[in-house]
């Protein structure tokens, strides 16, 4: 993301506006980067970090544990406006699921070797979960 600092001496998200290509196309509110008019093959391509960190002495100046690597999500895809706090499952990848908090999204990965269950709104093996998802009572 790029963005142009308008006021003060420290980044603030509030005082950065995006320019170039990405006028019109991303917005940051509070800790949230929205980028528009992306594909899923965008995906990885793009990522924040805080490169200045050390300069503010408030970290070392190498991106790890400090940048998120961008996920693109399907077009039609989940959204938590309007729903109670809670996990919902991933209608396309069973080992993936969605928390909800105060109508944010967080998608989140099962340990590998489990898929997300419903009923009991936890990640569990394959073998206690019924298809599509699970084998449980398939032969």
């Amino acid at each position: 993301m790029v963005y142009t600092r308008v006021s003060g001496s420290r980044p603030i998200p509030t005082s950065y506006t995006a320019y170039g290509v990405w006028k019109d196309r991303a917005t940051l509110d509070g800790n949230s980067l929205t980028i528009r008019g992306l594909t899923e093959s965008d995906a990885g391509r793009y990522w924040c970090e805080i490169g200045s960190a050390g300069f503010y002495g408030i970290g070392e100046m190498a991106t790890d544990a400090k940048s998120t690597v961008l996920e693109v999500l399907k077009s039609a895809s989940f959204t938590c406006e309007g729903k109670s706090d809670g996990l919902y499952s991933d209608p396309n990848e069973c080992s993936k699921y969605y928390e909800c908090s105060e109508e944010r999204m967080f998608h989140r990965s099962c340990a590998i070797g489990t898929v997300f269950r419903k009923n009991t709104m936890m990640c569990d093996f394959p073998y206690n979960v019924l298809p599509p998802c699970g084998t449980k009572g398939v032969n």
